[in-house]
């Protein structure tokens, strides 16, 4: 398993985000999610 470093934290009532970085089989990786209150206003769902 790949060890993930953390490039982008934020959190606050109304969103959450988080951006990770990885390796995987030699590729880089970037995964990240926000999910809340803006989310849901401006994507009608926040997942």
């Amino acid at each position: 398993m790949s060890e993930k470093v953390r490039l982008f934290d934020f959190s606050n009532e109304d969103i959450k985000i988080t951006v990770d970085a990885s390796f995987e089989n030699g590729n880089l990786l970037v995964d990240g999610y926000d999910i809340g209150k803006t989310v849901e206003k401006i994507w009608g769902d926040s997942l």
